[in-house]
């Protein structure tokens, strides 16, 4: 909090979570395995990065950013609701919003890119350690940090539907490669 001058927020540690993530106005939420799993500087840095996202409001800009590029779709289902007969208008209307839907999900999803190479760039010039960022992330890729547990039926719908999401709507998180990638990239440029 001291490195990025914030007076208070807060910061709750989640049984079951096996990420870090920003809830604008509400704080910060880590997962119990992350805390028991990463060294104190690798956690430093992932809270870093964390921390960096709460200053920047990225999490607010990427719901400005879904919800622009998904209005022309939501308002042409709304007129095609509303017609009894769709007129050619309305059907191109709705190509049209399609359009503006698929290509702003990858707009979206290369702004959030940026976003996440922007806060890790910021974590490791607040902590001075590329090191235990780039571990932290490679332990999130290549270890399970959640036991797995019993199948509920319920839990096992929801995640279908958020995989779904994900695939066709864009709401996933960038490649944790192409970050740890970056690092190195960082961690070469802050040698010279």
């Amino acid at each position: 909090m001291q490195m990025y001058r914030i007076k208070r927020i807060k910061v709750k540690v989640s049984p079951k979570m096996n990420n870090a993530v920003v809830f604008p106005f509400f704080g910060i939420r880590i997962g119990q395995p992350l805390v028991e799993k990463l060294s104190s500087d690798e956690l430093e840095g992932i809270l870093a990065h964390e921390f960096s996202h709460f200053m920047n409001r990225d999490i607010l800009s990427n719901v400005f950013l879904y919800l622009l590029f998904a209005f022309p779709l939501i308002y042409a289902i709304s007129i095609l609701n509303d017609s009894k007969e769709p007129s050619f208008v309305v059907a191109f209307y709705f190509l049209i919003g399609m359009i503006i839907w698929i290509y702003g999900i990858r707009v979206r999803n290369w702004i959030v890119l940026q976003h996440e190479i922007r806060a890790d760039r910021e974590a490791v010039i607040k902590t001075k350690n590329v090191n235990a960022l780039q571990s932290a992330l490679i332990i999130i890729i290549t270890e399970p940090l959640v036991r797995a547990e019993k199948s509920n039926p319920i839990l096992v719908i929801f995640q279908s539907i958020y995989l779904l999401a994900k695939y066709f709507f864009g709401l996933s998180h960038p490649q944790l490669k192409e970050r740890i990638e970056y690092l190195d990239f960082a961690k070469r440029i802050l040698k010279t």
